[in-house]
């Protein structure tokens, strides 16, 4: 096995789109929503923020073991890894160990002690073993903490804002907002115009925005999209529901909930 690094595209993306679909596929809600060698690549190596020298691959005569992307996108380290679930128990913990060895190297070139590690695995054995590979100092974990369940609620009417779907002539808005209402969390990373374009025409998400009616200028946004899970339910999954922080207080995220 060997790490690439510096990898922008090329003989490895439909194992790249194999590994991570199945990297997906065991989280049980997401059963249907896969991502193609066209999604990977323009919301991966096409965005404008993607950095070769952030990327790495483990690769074994050409198969793809696992991936991981070692980012500094605000004061803290970020770190995404995916890892072949097929692989016997021996390489895949090898490959675990030579990611996360490289991330952790990569992270302290920039000075970087934190890190935000997202993983697939992160309630099992995989997780219990990048805590000693990774050296954490601080860690957070992300847990689901209640399911939204309830009868079709008839949309509250509000005099001071519209809510309506959203289009590409959106965007330019929406990403004011995000901009705006995010910049203050560890984690941002400033969006742009044409990478949020690139992200909704891949995704083909639910996007429904808020409107001022005084100013006419939009103060929110939420975009979700439907899944067909494993055991054959639809599921709603939220993306982003985020207010400008000139308006927040008002309600308006409460509004898009019950909308």
């Amino acid at each position: 096995m060997r790490i690439i690094v510096g990898y922008q595209g090329g003989s490895l993306d439909q194992e790249l789109v194999r590994v991570y679909n199945s990297c997906m596929s065991i989280r049980g809600f997401a059963a249907d929503r896969t991502m193609s060698v066209d999604e990977i690549r323009r919301l991966w190596f096409e965005y404008s923020t993607f950095d070769p020298e952030e990327f790495a691959i483990a690769v074994d005569n050409n198969r793809v073991y696992g991936m991981v992307f070692a980012r500094v996108p605000g004061w803290i380290g970020w770190i995404w890894l995916c890892i072949d679930p097929s692989l016997p128990q021996y390489y895949l913990l090898e490959t675990l160990y030579s990611l996360l060895s490289w991330a952790r190297y990569r992270l302290a070139c920039k000075r970087v002690c934190v890190a935000r590690i997202n993983c697939g695995y992160e309630y099992s054995q995989l997780y219990n073993m990048l805590r000693g590979i990774i050296g954490l100092g601080v860690e957070a974990t992300t847990v689901t903490l209640m399911e939204y369940k309830a009868e079709f609620l008839e949309p509250m009417v509000r005099q001071d804002i519209v809510v309506r779907k959203g289009s590409l002539d959106d965007i330019p808005g929406v990403v004011e907002v995000w901009n705006k209402a995010f910049r203050k969390y560890s984690w941002f990373e400033e969006w742009s115009i044409d990478d949020a374009i690139k992200w909704y025409t891949s995704r083909k998400l639910l996007l429904y925005i808020a409107i001022d009616r005084e100013t006419d200028k939009i103060v929110g946004y939420v975009d979700a999209e439907k899944r067909l899970g494993f055991d054959g339910n639809l599921y709603g999954y939220i993306y982003t529901l985020a207010v400008h922080p000139e308006t927040q207080g008002r309600g308006i995220g409460k509004h898009y909930y019950n909308t």
